[in-house]
């Protein structure tokens, strides 16, 4: 028998975020959900999107008091991601809620074949590839020389308003950056949490502004790392310095013991600086689109 916990509807960082956090930090660590890193999750958290009333309809799935599974949406409970132990009783009891519950929303699942059959049994149409990622192969690296820019870790230069106006400009939302109070204390809660490290997130300085911006997300005695985000402001891009923040970042996950370095990427620009495709998710949902 399965017990189904609906997620409290508290958004703060509680014993069922740590629990959530720690089942999908265990199967990263068997090389599983990669496109679902742990730090998505945390991330997710730390960028204060979510509703605080809809955070019940996240579930957790136990089997003899032994967490199974989890599903978790991001943003907004409209698509939905699938965390599980590959055995057949885990996929029969999902598959079983999805129908119970009639759930039209897209579900993001792993590359499981017995999984998809499941679910195409029941009337669910696989959309194919779905949120790849990319893995670091590089052995040997050098980091670009950036003559006109300082490159240094947040644990040197640590400023609320240089970050909002890096992302901002960077994720190409304009030039007029609103530095409202609001505002930053939403960069503070997105730098701030639990597993957040100043020192593997590096930034490019100019005009002792942040042009350029590289967050990386490890645990130590881990084996994965994930890169998020990435952001370069227009006016300074195409000069090496995302790669040298990017560089910056992976040598100091690399000493602290991470073997294998992530991104949630296959842009062309990932590729030239090192990586290649790894991993990938699959998205079902009831009805072709």
């Amino acid at each position: 028998m399965y017990k189904i916990v609906s997620y409290k509807q508290e958004k703060n960082y509680n014993e069922d975020f740590f629990k959530v956090l720690n089942f999908i930090k265990t199967l990263n660590e068997e090389y599983q959900y990669l496109y679902y890193h742990w730090s998505r999750w945390e991330w997710m958290f730390a960028r204060d999107n979510l509703k605080e009333s809809e955070l019940s309809q996240m579930k957790f799935f136990y089997s003899n008091d032994e967490l199974k599974a989890v599903l978790l949406y991001e943003d907004e409970p409209n698509t939905y991601f699938v965390i599980y132990k590959f055995e057949d009783s885990v996929r029969k009891e999902l598959v079983n809620f999805f129908i119970k519950n009639s759930l039209p929303h897209d579900i993001i699942i792993p590359r499981d074949n017995e999984m998809v059959k499941l679910m195409q049994e029941f009337g669910y149409f696989n959309h194919g590839k779905f949120d790849p990622v990319s893995r670091f192969t590089l052995k040997d690296f050098d980091i670009p020389i950036t003559p006109e820019y300082k490159i240094v870790s947040l644990e040197t230069d640590y400023r609320l308003d240089q970050i909002h106006h890096v992302l901002w400009r960077g994720f190409n939302h304009g030039d007029d950056v609103d530095y409202s109070e609001e505002n930053l204390l939403s960069r503070q809660h997105m730098t701030s949490s639990p597993n957040f490290k100043k020192n593997y997130t590096f930034v490019a300085i100019k005009d002792n502004k942040y042009q350029s911006y590289s967050g990386i997300w490890y645990i130590k005695n881990t084996n994965t790392a994930l890169i998020e985000p990435v952001a370069t402001v227009p006016d300074h891009r195409r000069k090496g310095l995302a790669q040298a923040c990017i560089y910056n970042s992976i040598r100091q996950v690399l000493n602290d013991g991470a073997k294998d370095i992530f991104v949630g990427s296959t842009q062309k620009f990932y590729f030239d600086i090192g990586f290649e495709e790894y991993d990938y998710a699959y998205k079902l949902s009831k009805q072709a689109q």
